[in-house]
């Protein structure tokens, strides 16, 4: 059971982050700092969103 969510957080975060990678070319920044920011940003609004979904409901 441990392993299996393991797995799918893992799929989710590489999922993510391949999103994010495309979303920083699509929008073209030229500043790095910018890119980071951006990135950094995306990959805790990700990691909100997938606590969210994993929740017990009651």
């Amino acid at each position: 059971m441990v392993t299996k969510r393991l797995i799918k957080r893992a799929f989710i975060l590489i999922g993510g982050f391949g999103l994010n990678i495309l979303l920083v070319q699509q929008l073209n920044l030229s500043n790095n700092s910018d890119k980071l920011i951006l990135l950094m940003t995306l990959l805790v609004a990700g990691l909100i969103i997938e606590r969210l979904l994993n929740e017990p409901t009651e």
